[in-house]
């Protein structure tokens, strides 16, 4: 699995790291060989590598093990002197997957403990494959890892959603609290000693005491005065303002690296580099084409053609009654898969959308594993997980969306909403969309009355390609709403 880009020139840069009077010579120079077996064996994360400052961190900071922030690598000198130098690379390489998988942005309204250990348990898997394929002896995990099989094919939310079952999260201002990235408690399991998969603390994750952060994903640029620089890396890197603008420019470097790295001589890892460079969906022209055929469907035709050339089709009723699907229902999961950015984004195309085909009326539903404020045993009392718009409001205003909610994730909910507000009064929703990262229980066609509608239902999913066990409606696929 050799890098594909020059050697010897990235050699000579390893060299070249500064600082090293002010750091433990010992561990640099560990650092320094496991760079180089990184560059000449691993090329996709070598690739990576690059972009990302490296430093030593201080004595008295709170990182005891690694930890990475998007912008940099950080790393204790003694964790590092314990460890063998492939261990050290497996770590590496770890840290380095935290950020190939954004990991510092979807946590979203996530316990930051549990965020930390479910990527954890992700990545931990595909690393370990990747050194199963090679057989490689440069590449060792440290004990007492993260590591289970039972985690398999999962993403790290639907990893969370199971840890969360197990080891909730303390409420807001008890124990050690709900923190963002570095403000968090240790990973389900304390401080016990166990086996590896049992929840203890493990190299690359920290311990958290007495208020210290634990985990190694950190917010974006929050270690940069937690040491002493040896590698400068990528500036653009360094230069992003956001968190949005940083998660771009590493899907942008992901993917690269991808490109030029295929047939890495892993199968498990070259399964995933073409999961990540798979071809973007462009999700405008998906969801204008859905509720186009929709219209088509439930008997409206194109009226006036001088707006179809810019690509605006303005319906006109025919004679058929219509009246029955005029309602058009939204579920937003608000488990912490869809981000502000990506709801943003589907609030503009949406409005567009209500303007040209005259929508008559809007609900949107957030919705985790139930819907605030909503009870099925009192079904038409106001709740604050519902928003409705109507036309003659001004239709769908992005500023009035309200995000509620942030638990697990349930699907049922909203389709026993629309049952018991619609179906049970006559009425069929013309078309609904559920935005989600499809990691929860599904309702079957049988249920709720979906078969009333089922055919009209798309999911968008984001941070998943796997749905089998959603059984109706139209499902596309999407890393994130890009553009």
């Amino acid at each position: 699995m050799l890098t594909k880009f020059n050697t010897y020139e990235t050699l000579l840069i390893v060299n070249e790291m500064v600082n090293a009077d002010k750091v433990d010579p010992k561990a640099l120079n560990k650092v320094r060989r496991c760079f180089t077996q990184i560059i000449t064996n691993f090329g996709f994360f070598a690739e990576l590598l690059f972009n990302l400052n490296i430093m030593e961190a201080h004595p008295d900071s709170d990182i005891k093990t690694m930890a990475t922030d998007g912008k940099s690598i950080a790393y204790c000198a003694k964790f590092v002197n314990e460890l063998t130098e492939a261990e050290v690379v497996f770590v590496i390489i770890h840290e380095i997957m935290h950020n190939a998988n954004f990991h510092f942005v979807r946590q979203g309204t996530r316990d930051h403990g549990l965020w930390n250990s479910a990527a954890d348990y992700a990545i931990n898997i595909q690393i370990e494959d990747m050194k199963n394929d090679l057989k490689s002896n440069i590449l060792s995990a440290p004990k007492k890892i993260l590591l289970d099989e039972q985690y398999r094919g999962m993403g790290a939310e639907q990893i969370y959603d199971i840890l969360e079952q197990k080891n909730p999260p303390p409420p807001p201002g008890g124990g050690g609290g709900q923190g963002k990235p570095g403000q968090g408690q240790p990973p389900p399991g304390g401080g016990g000693k166990g086996q590896p998969g049992k929840g203890q603390p493990q190299p690359g994750q920290g311990q958290g005491d007495g208020g210290t952060p634990a985990g190694d994903i950190r917010s974006p640029g929050s270690l940069t005065d937690k040491g002493t620089n040896v590698y400068e890396g990528n500036s653009e890197m360094q230069d992003a303002k956001s968190e949005g603008e940083l998660e771009k420019k590493w899907q942008d470097a992901r993917n690269n690296a991808a490109v030029k790295n295929a047939g890495s001589g892993s199968a498990s890892l070259d399964r995933w580099l073409r999961k990540v460079n798979k071809p973007k969906i462009n999700w405008r022209a998906e969801l204008r084409k859905f509720v186009a055929t929709i219209f088509d469907q439930l008997d409206y035709a194109y009226s006036n053609r001088r707006y179809i050339w810019q690509d605006m089709h303005v319906p006109g009723a025919k004679e058929a009654d219509t009246s029955s699907f005029e309602h058009v229902v939204i579920a937003i999961d608000t488990s912490g898969s869809i981000g502000d950015d990506t709801l943003a984004k589907f609030g503009a195309e949406m409005l567009k959308l209500f303007k040209t085909f005259n929508i008559h009326d809007c609900t949107v539903l957030w919705c985790d594993s139930s819907i605030p404020g909503w009870s099925p045993n009192n079904p038409y009392a106001k709740a604050k997980g519902v928003q409705t718009f109507k036309i003659a409001d001004g239709g769908f205003k992005l500023d009035k969306l309200k995000p509620q909610g942030g638990g697990g994730t349930s699907f049922k909910p909203p389709f026993d909403w629309i049952q018991k507000n619609l179906i049970k009064k006559g009425k069929v929703p013309a078309f609904v969309i559920y935005f989600t990262d499809a990691f929860g229980e599904a309702p079957t066609p049988s249920e709720y009355g979906i078969r009333n509608y089922g055919n009209r239902v798309l999911w968008v999913i984001t941070e998943n390609d796997q749905a089998g066990h959603i059984k109706f409606g139209k499902k596309i696929f999407i890393d994130k709403l890009a553009g």
